[in-house]
């Protein structure tokens, strides 16, 4: 009489175990469904995405761009008639590492007057090791709108690390498409070790190496 008395108790607790047991494993199906989801993700950006971070080293990249002293306009630009063409070139020398970087693009004023200023723009996602990426008119253009025919300044660009930075710069006497080069020259730009002071986190108050 004792062992049918028991027999719904034990039933029952069969279906609790039964019901823990298939929603462990759905929670283990949801968990290795998790963990695909960023395999792939990390596969896609394998340097992650640009966080903020502490930028030890600075480039400053000169830049000449647009046509100079266009023919019927009063000479006021310092260098000779011609189209003037700037490409900065950003390789990452690092095996093991992905090397995280910003830059900006600064337009000189005149006598003493600052010109525009990009602010700080951060590529996603990061550079991976012995990979080649280039800044040229074309994405001057983007971080400045309205440009003049022809500006100077400095791409600048701050890295967690050292990179290899060379300014490529030609020049043609027309902006045709079938025009030949006058001249170019390439020249590589030391890394300049900037002070950390204040906050080193990008974005907050006291960033390091920020205009103010």
């Amino acid at each position: 009489m004792g062992e049918r008395e028991d027999y719904p108790a034990r039933r029952v607790g069969q279906q609790q175990k039964e019901v823990f047991v298939k929603r462990f494993m759905a929670l283990l199906a949801l968990l290795a469904l998790g963990i695909s989801l960023a395999g792939l993700v990390g596969a896609a950006h394998p340097c992650g995405y640009n966080w903020p971070g502490v930028y030890r080293y600075q480039y400053a990249v000169k830049v000449v761009q647009g046509e100079g002293n266009p023919p019927g306009t009063h000479p006021q630009d310092p260098l000779s008639p011609g189209f003037y063409f700037t490409s900065v070139n950003i390789h990452s020398p690092w095996r093991c590492q992905c090397m995280c970087f910003r830059f900006k693009l600064v337009i000189a004023g005149h006598f003493g007057n600052p010109g525009a200023n990009s602010g700080w723009w951060y590529p996603v996602p990061c550079l991976r090791p012995d990979v080649v990426t280039e800044y040229d008119g074309e994405d001057f253009a983007v971080m400045i709108t309205n440009l003049p025919l022809f500006y100077e300044g400095y791409f600048v660009i701050e890295s967690e690390d050292e990179l290899d930075v060379v300014g490529v710069y030609t020049v043609t006497s027309t902006h045709s498409p079938c025009s030949q080069s006058v001249a170019m020259h390439e020249e590589r730009v030391p890394a300049r070790r900037i002070e950390i002071c204040g906050n080193p986190h990008p974005g907050e108050a006291g960033e390091a190496g920020e205009d103010e």
